[in-house]
């Protein structure tokens, strides 16, 4: 952080002028940012990082929300008892929000290519080509644009939502006495027994390759959607 004199911080100072547009420190004009940390001083470098931490921070936080409400939606789509139409809308929802989020994923992780030419994009689509989050939006681009309504497909999309959920619960409910009482051993359970739902994830993923693939004896088939999603599935064996 700044200092204007030894041993004396004025980060304090800056917190509290940080609409002010500014303030002098060792005869040093520095500019707030909206967090009220300095831009221009001394320990530049310390404040970027920190700034960086607390964007990543604020990420994982909305990511992980985002996949409980995603998590929300593919459970009412998965559910027997809810009425068709809103069923198959939670179904195209679930994917598309995890689309979403994997995006966002990529985004947070990866930033966007640092020229918009042929080589840059090139050489930042060979970066995310090979991860889960690239792998997971193209699976769900597969079944938002189909006409088939296979509740199957949604199991490695609710596997892969109780993960992060688990995840964001247990890092920030700990303290309340609602998450000990009713959900801490579910969220423990979930985060000992990930490969048993990467298990289940794949073998979902198998299965609903062949139904995929007897689908094409039907009045529903779609050659170019089984084509793509067995590319998806020989992608993800690569990245696991």
């Amino acid at each position: 952080m700044c200092i204007g004199e030894p041993r004396t911080p004025c980060l304090p100072s800056a917190i509290l002028e940080r609409f002010a547009g500014g303030l002098s420190c060792q005869d040093m004009t520095i500019r707030l940012t909206g967090c009220g940390l300095c831009q221009v001083c001394p320990y530049r470098n310390a404040c970027n990082s920190l700034q960086d931490w607390a964007s990543g921070l604020r990420a994982s936080v909305s990511g992980n929300q985002f996949h409980l409400r995603v998590f929300i939606v593919a459970v009412l789509a998965i559910i027997p008892l809810v009425p068709r139409n809103l069923s198959n809308r939670a179904y195209r929802l679930s994917f598309m929000g995890t689309a979403c989020s994997s995006l966002f994923s990529l985004y947070s992780l990866y930033g966007k290519p640092r020229a918009w030419n042929l080589q840059a994009v090139q050489v930042w689509f060979q970066s995310v080509i090979a991860t889960k989050d690239f792998v997971y939006f193209i699976y769900c681009l597969t079944f938002v644009t189909s006409n088939l309504y296979l509740k199957f497909a949604l199991i490695p999309i609710l596997c892969r939502a109780l993960e992060y959920v688990a995840k964001f619960l247990r890092r920030n409910f700990t303290h309340s006495s609602l998450y000990r009482k009713y959900l801490e051993e579910a969220c423990v359970w979930v985060e000992s027994n990930t490969t048993t739902l990467s298990i289940l994830s794949s073998q979902a993923e198998i299965g609903l390759g062949f139904l995929l693939i007897l689908s094409l004896f039907s009045w529903q088939r779609n050659i170019i959607q089984t084509f793509m999603y067995w590319q998806v599935c020989f992608a993800s064996l690569l990245v696991s």
